[in-house]
């Protein structure tokens, strides 16, 4: 009986001890990959998150009204594009005016500070709309992350705490 009850004593033990290993492993996962927009926040009143490229430094507006991702036309030479859209006419878009337009679409890798992101992006010429940038931000936006950025990798918005979270 001694040892039965030993056995079950052991087992519990481990099973607690493996119960709090996955709650911290899930909470530091969580902490690793919140990405912060205070600072954007104040300056320009957006949410802007930096997000890399093979290194390249890209700064995104978070648009949860957008139901697509818009990368500038300008920067899409200077990335690693991963996939290609070549027949650009069957790709539509309809502003917010109700102008249709055709545009291209590429596929890349975004990497944030603990996690990985590939993402789709209609190509569109954007400089006139991110001209502001600079002078009130301090730094270039590249391009749009819509929603659809939010919901696929499981993503919240914070504005008590400026911070992009895991749900």
């Amino acid at each position: 009986m001694t040892e039965f009850v030993l056995i079950v004593y052991l087992f519990t033990v481990v099973c607690v001890f493996g119960a709090i290993g996955m709650i911290v492993r899930k909470w530091i996962h969580r902490i690793r990959t919140r990405i912060s927009f205070e600072q954007s926040l104040k300056k320009s009143e957006l949410i802007i998150i930096p997000l890399y490229n093979n290194g390249k430094k890209l700064n995104f507006v978070v648009d949860s009204g957008s139901t697509c991702n818009i990368i500038n036309a300008s920067v899409v030479d200077k990335l690693t594009i991963l996939q290609e859209d070549i027949d650009a006419s069957k790709i539509e878009s309809i502003s917010i005016a109700g102008d249709t337009r055709a545009n291209n679409v590429v596929s890349m890798m975004l990497e944030g500070k603990a996690e990985n992101f590939f993402e789709t992006f209609f190509v569109m010429d954007m400089d006139a709309a991110f001209r502001w940038s600079s002078s009130e931000y301090g730094e270039q936006v590249h391009g749009i992350l819509g929603c659809d950025f939010l919901t696929r990798y499981g993503k919240g918005i914070d504005f008590d705490k400026y911070i992009i979270y895991t749900k």
